[in-house]
């Protein structure tokens, strides 16, 4: 494993999202009226813009920094908005009015990653695949925020399922910096000066950090395969073909490190 790796796989997760984006929005082939009215419609299409794809660009310029915090927490915002879009877009009460209306609504602005929405968001989930499939794809998704939450804080928890089961770890940025410390004799690069240059204490937070893109990328990508379910302007052959491998039966984004 070495720097290339982690910088590949940033390039990847944006190309994903490019991708993503000529899936998501309505071809050119339909009126101008029609795609305004749709882009005016779903919650999806101003977070994308605005939120998703300028996060996730700036992993590749804060990983170049080694600002490995700032990548987690531009990773952890650009997952949410996509969570947040899937459940606004998909929520019966609010069909057949605009985001910007969907916005002032409680149960929006309060959205969070927690119990009553893993329910609501598990709901979404069980219209394009079987309950089992859709529990194990909003569990997974829940972990990797988790995981991405655990870092921004100085101190925090984390669950995780390890070969005793599961426990609740020590977790944060700053418990991180003191393992490193403990286990390589120097704090990482990003716990003394950002911008900085990687160095040997870096190498485990590197890993670590490739581990987490990959498993957002399969998250995100689970999120809008359940997104597209019902959107009947869509060019569907495509989405199939985009999604048949990156959301096989077999593909597990649970693991951790």
């Amino acid at each position: 494993m070495n720097y290339k790796d982690v910088i590949d796989s940033c390039f990847e997760l944006l190309n994903d999202v490019i991708d993503i984006g000529r899936l998501i929005f309505p071809s050119e082939e339909k009126s101008d009226e029609f795609r305004q009215s749709i882009t005016n419609r779903y919650l999806m299409y101003p977070m994308f813009i605005n939120v998703i794809y300028p996060n996730l660009q700036f992993t590749i310029t804060g990983l170049l920094l080694g600002a490995l915090p700032q990548v987690i927490y531009s990773l952890r915002t650009a997952l949410e908005a996509f969570a947040l879009a899937l459940y606004v877009d998909n929520n019966p009460e609010l069909r057949g009015i605009d985001w910007s209306q969907k916005m002032e609504r409680k149960d929006v602005k309060r959205f969070r990653f927690g119990k009553p929405y893993r329910k609501r968001l598990a709901v979404i989930f069980r219209k394009v695949m079987d309950e089992q499939q859709a529990e194990r794809s909003v569990d997974s998704i829940f972990a990797i925020f988790r995981e991405l939450s655990a870092w921004i804080h100085p101190i925090a928890t984390v669950r995780r399922i390890t070969e005793r089961g599961e426990q609740e770890l020590t977790a944060g940025l700053f418990t991180a910096i003191l393992l490193t410390i403990a286990g390589r004799g120097a704090p990482p690069s990003y716990g003394v000066l950002i911008p900085s240059e990687y160095n040997e204490a870096d190498l485990e937070d590197l890993r670590h950090l490739e581990n987490l893109i990959e498993r957002v990328r399969s998250a995100i990508t689970l999120i809008l395969y359940a997104w597209l379910g019902d959107k009947d302007f869509l060019k569907k052959e495509e989405v199939e073909k985009f999604f048949s491998v990156r959301t096989r039966p077999d593909l597990d984004i649970s693991k951790e490190t």
